[in-house]
């Protein structure tokens, strides 16, 4: 959607609009409205979006069609030896890839790689398969990773028919070996904790991974890897700094020379609080990243049109549902929704138009990506719509199950003075002739609370059982 133009995607994602402002608003949304993307202040022509999360993992219960994929690698015309091998099938409809196997003194096969799938039957994609052996460490330094891994990859198109059980039959070839070498530099108070090598093929999801070396205070890399370029795949290193926040440097491409990963600090979500309530002109505020993109997160309890999943893009700090999704028509949550919060940042992109360009976060093989998220943040849409000034209901005020105040004098029976103000306020709402008669609707003190005690004795003594049929954690979601 385009204001108030909108149009359907082709299966490969393609969509044309006419007559756009030179400076627009975009959303994506799922056929179910359930999944939600806004991109702000974009002005290039030719934009390359992402849409959504990880694909819907399916499996043998959801899926209309099945297949198990067997390998059958061999190397220099005989079978490959101790190596353990990684097979992969890309297809558009489907991305799949399998755990690491080493064929068995026996010669007992490797698990298959089971695929299941919605969509047309048959799938025209390409089975990729990568064996690695480790050759030990090369140096000892326990600030770097210094590994050597010799490793052969074939490559060849393949098509999967339903409810089959194939054998992929690959000729690996021996890739030759490079050093790839490098420093981490991690932002004040982090450091990096993970390093993690993988390949990069021009397909759709073509991930397929090499290495993770998990150590605190990681400093750099020394290691000897196979080059994939032989069979058309990029050697990638990400490092992963995760503690308060996360943040990420990947570079894809890497050759001999010596590489630089360079993390960002994660941002600061600065409003709302932690358990606060959210409503529709809630604002979201975070801290800047000079370097790129901003993103902001919206996720509920699983995406669904009464709940859904938002994701901002936007060169600005500061949101809110209200502002962001007027024009895309998007519902607010129902009443008890919880959803996680979190803002990041996407670099080196110096605008919208650089990040969702041809080389920008819809490339399949990035040469430089930064990623940094802000800790998450939990808020709750109130159980009740916030009301119409002017109303009873606007007279009254919210308040968490089970919350109260301490007051400072003592209870008949010696415990502290203690008011369970989401009691009080939910009986204020249940008994509207109750609460009008006594001429309080909010009690937030110990002053209020006295006075609402004090009438709600004279008012019963008056009426008695008028609340025997009180309903029970009006204002609980749970």
């Amino acid at each position: 959607m385009i204001g108030d133009q909108r149009t359907t995607t082709q299966v490969d994602g393609s969509f044309a609009f006419e007559n756009v402002p030179g400076i627009y608003d975009l959303a994506v949304l799922d056929a179910k409205r359930d999944v939600v993307t806004i991109y702000r202040g974009l002005t290039r022509r030719d934009p390359l979006l992402v849409h959504g999360g990880a694909p819907e993992t399916l499996d043998e219960y959801r899926a209309a069609h099945s297949a198990k994929l067997f390998g059958s690698f061999t190397v220099g015309g005989g079978p490959l030896a101790s190596a353990a091998a990684t097979l992969g099938f890309f297809s558009p409809a489907l991305t799949a890839v399998g755990e690491p196997c080493a064929a068995t003194a026996s010669g007992a096969p490797c698990d298959p790689l089971a695929l299941y799938w919605n969509g047309p039957a048959t799938l025209e994609g390409e089975a990729v398969a990568i064996a690695v052996e480790d050759r030990g460490p090369r140096a000892a330094d326990s600030s770097r990773s210094s590994q050597a891994l010799s490793g052969w990859a074939g490559r060849g198109p393949f098509t999967v028919a339903p409810s089959q059980a194939p054998t992929v039959g690959l000729a690996l070839a021996r890739m030759p070996a490079r050093r790839v070498r490098g420093d981490f530099r991690a932002p004040a108070g982090h450091e990096v904790s993970t390093l993690i090598e993988f390949y990069r093929l021009p397909l759709l999801g073509g991930e397929i991974p090499l290495r993770r070396f998990d150590r605190e205070g990681l400093r750099g890399l020394d290691d000897e890897l196979p080059d994939l370029g032989g069979v058309g795949a990029s050697l990638c290193v990400t490092a992963l700094s995760d503690g308060d926040g996360t943040a990420s440097a990947t570079r894809c491409g890497v050759g001999a020379d010596p590489i630089t990963l360079t993390l960002e600090a994660p941002p600061r979500l600065m409003a709302p609080a932690n358990q606060a309530a959210f409503e529709p002109d809630t604002a979201i505020t975070w801290s800047r990243f000079s370097g790129g993109v901003q993103v902001l997160e919206l996720l509920g309890a699983g995406p669904a049109a009464d709940r859904p999943d938002v994701t901002v893009y936007t060169m600005e700090t500061t949101a809110s549902w209200q502002r962001e999704l007027a024009e895309a028509r998007v519902a607010f949550p129902k009443g008890c929704s919880i959803y996680q919060m979190t803002a990041g940042e996407y670099g080196p992109f110096r605008s919208m138009d650089d990040a969702f360009g041809p080389a920008g976060l819809g490339t399949f093989v990035p040469a430089e990506m930064r990623w940094s998220r802000s800790p998450p943040i939990a808020v709750t849409v109130p159980r009740w719509p916030r009301a119409k000034p002017g109303t009873f209901e606007a007279k009254l005020c919210h308040y968490p199950y089970a919350q109260g105040i301490v007051c400072d004098g003592v209870s008949h029976d010696g415990y502290p003075e203690t008011y369970v103000l989401s009691a009080i306020n939910n009986k204020l709402r249940a008994f509207p002739e109750f609460t009008t008669a006594i001429g309080i609707y909010c009690v937030r003190d110990c002053g209020t609370a006295r006075r609402f005690m004090k009438a709600y004795g004279e008012y019963r003594a008056a009426h008695p059982g008028f609340d025997d049929r009180q309903p029970l954690d009006m204002e609980s979601c749970w």
